[in-house]
């Protein structure tokens, strides 16, 4: 059978996303607010055609999914209690398909998924003891690694939001399931700073529908955030510095612009939201069985972990030039100005 390429089409509809609130004065001088909201979408693929036989055959596939969630605010100062529940339901979906709709099943086998789970039940308690700018919040909750201190110019939020939260830990709140995080976290926030110290057991999600469960793993970290600085007004930025945990060195070969013109060797790699680069690892002075971490050294975060599992042969070896890169040259500016004769206060044709 010829087979012949598909552009990668992903089609987001999102039919309407709706919101209602209903507040009420409760007992003890308390606020109760009712937060109701649906989301309904129709997502549609269209992948790179496959072999009838292939195990990713659906290639061109659509599926319908909508999330409820419902909500219930008690607010009496300092204490803030919120408890939400959630729905999912997902129908239509591949049983061998590629990209979002193949996730959902390779993790449910099951064509039509629905579940309800508990997504929030948090407490927070705001200035305790007289500690103003305090906060404690504990039990499950929603957390956005880079959202700690939100920028107030609306540009600034925006790529905040967009581009810089999340890069580590969040909600994945694109999906239809979403996840939560068992836990706590210690804040102190002023005009000057944001100091945020969290620890968490996450929950399963995001392309599983079954939320409900937590993860066999613990996510734990201190973020600082400097606030208003007369020396950088309007700035916000995330720089991460990439080391190994062994001291083992990485072989730069590329970055944004490609590959360079030759391997670098490097101790540390800073890196910011939006930066890319090519690396190349050697572990053949590791033994089976070793791990070895990769490490924000700025905040001490592992974010990644290499397990050696086996010893292989690799007989190749990095060339000694990679690329060439021809040097931009000075450039040679001209500029010619034409100038018609005026006719009655109008410009002439030539």
């Amino acid at each position: 059978m010829k087979k012949h390429l598909l552009a990668l089409i992903s089609v987001l509809v999102v039919a309407d996303t709706a919101r209602a609130q209903l507040e009420t004065e409760g007992p003890f001088g308390s606020k109760v607010r009712l937060e109701v909201s649906d989301r309904i979408r129709y997502e549609r693929f269209a992948w790179f055609e496959t072999d009838p036989a292939s195990a990713t055959r659906d290639y061109d596939y659509g599926f319908f999914a909508n999330r409820l969630q419902m909500g219930l605010r008690v607010t009496r100062d300092p204490v803030e209690f919120f408890v939400q529940y959630q729905h999912s339901l997902i129908t239509s979906l591949p049983d061998h398909g590629p990209g979002p709709g193949g996730a959902y099943y390779t993790n449910t086998p099951d064509k039509n998924q629905e579940k309800g789970i508990l997504r929030n039940i948090w407490l927070r308690w705001k200035n305790p003891f007289g500690a103003q700018g305090l906060s404690l919040t504990a039990g499950r909750q929603i957390f956005r690694d880079g959202l700690e201190a939100p920028a107030t110019d609306p540009t600034l939020l925006w790529l905040q939001k967009s581009r810089l939260s999340e890069r580590l830990i969040g909600p994945f709140d694109y999906t239809h399931v979403g996840r939560s995080f068992d836990g706590g976290q210690l804040a102190f926030d002023n005009t000057a700073m944001n100091v945020t110290g969290f620890a968490f057991t996450p929950t399963w999600g995001g392309y599983e529908i079954n939320a409900n469960r937590e993860l066999e793993i613990g996510v734990a970290g201190v973020s600082a955030s400097l606030k208003a600085l007369e020396a950088l007004p309007g700035t916000n930025a995330r720089i991460f510095r990439l080391a190994l945990g062994n001291g083992a060195p990485f072989t730069l070969i590329g970055n944004d612009g490609g590959l360079l013109a030759s391997s670098v060797g490097v101790a540390t790699i800073d890196l910011s939201p939006g930066e890319r680069v090519d690396l190349l690892v050697d572990f053949r002075d590791a033994n089976v069985g070793d791990t070895v971490m990769l490490r924000d050294q700025r905040t001490g975060w592992d974010l990644l972990e290499f397990r050696v599992v086996r010893r292989v042969s690799d007989p190749s070896t990095i060339p000694t030039v990679l690329s060439s890169i021809t040097k931009l040259k000075t450039p040679v500016r001209t500029r010619t100005t034409t100038r018609w004769p005026r006719r009655r206060g109008r410009s002439a044709s030539p």
